[in-house]
């Protein structure tokens, strides 16, 4: 009796025992605001892109969350309007704007980098500017994109993650391109043949941390999956003057990687100290 006794506790023991395997939750990601990317080619001596950029930031107003727009300062119109003003001219801002040649004129604008019936990146038309986004728009969401950032205020470095999120499958090789921005700089402005002195200057294009064509991101993404890639820069002086970090943002977008083919995929933007 007393050998039975012990040998249902040592039973009882094993199965109280018994592992039981732990209860995987499938992780659910929030889905990302629907993203497009308005890149204007513009510059301080084009007598009509104060009525472009009006045009996209009207397009800003009605759709907050789900348009980035970035100034384009190349070579055309884009030397300083009054002597002693800030340059807005770059190397990346100078490729990019022969990169989405042709177009023959400013102001011009990409609506992420669709092209048109002539196989145009660009769009010369003002009046275009919203009906395109509004196509883009009502395309389907094909992926998430989320952004973190850390400024650091005594070294003026920024750290940026992209996580991308694929929500269907996509075929193909896609680039990733990064844009440094700095908004509410005033300089002067030609606007039809007058001068507006304390013009408001934003999204303008201060570095691209990536190639400007983009640097490789993924091939053949499958929904569902996770990338994520990080870049880093240290903020400098711009014609001998600290760039404002509060006036400071990253945009960051995945676009396909060919020629002929660079359709942005989602794009997300971020000041970095907010």
């Amino acid at each position: 009796m007393k050998n039975f006794l012990i040998l249902a506790s040592v039973l009882l023991l094993i199965n109280s025992c018994e592992e039981i395997p732990p209860q995987i939750n499938e992780v659910v990601i929030a889905p990302t605001n629907k993203i497009v990317v308005i890149e204007e080619l513009t510059g301080p001596k084009c007598p009509n892109c104060p009525k472009a950029t009006k045009t996209v930031e009207n397009i800003i107003e009605k759709y907050p969350d789900n348009v980035i727009a970035v100034n384009i300062h190349g070579n055309l119109l884009a030397e300083p309007a009054k002597t002693g003003d800030p340059d807005f001219r770059n190397e990346d801002a100078k490729n990019l704007e022969l990169w989405f040649k042709p177009w023959f004129g400013k102001p011009a604008a990409s609506i992420n980098r669709i092209q048109d019936n002539a196989l145009f990146f660009v769009r010369e038309s003002i009046d275009l500017y919203q009906s395109e986004v509004e196509k883009e728009l009502e395309k389907p969401l094909e992926m998430n994109l989320f952004m973190g950032v850390d400024y650091n205020e005594n070294t003026r470095k920024i750290d940026i993650e992209i996580s991308a999120n694929p929500v269907v499958d996509l075929a193909g090789e896609f680039n990733i391109t990064v844009y440094i921005l700095e908004s509410h700089i005033i300089a002067a402005q030609y606007n039809g043949t007058d001068i507006i002195t304390d013009y408001e200057h934003n999204h303008v294009l201060r570095k691209c941390l990536t190639t400007f064509t983009g640097d490789f991101f993924a091939k053949d993404m499958s929904k569902g999956q996770i990338l994520r890639q990080k870049f880093s820069y240290v903020l400098p002086e711009v014609d001998g003057k600290l760039n404002h970090p509060e006036h400071t943002s990253v945009v960051a977008f995945i676009h396909k990687s060919g020629f002929n083919t660079r359709d942005i995929i989602q794009g997300v933007s971020k000041y970095i100290m907010k």
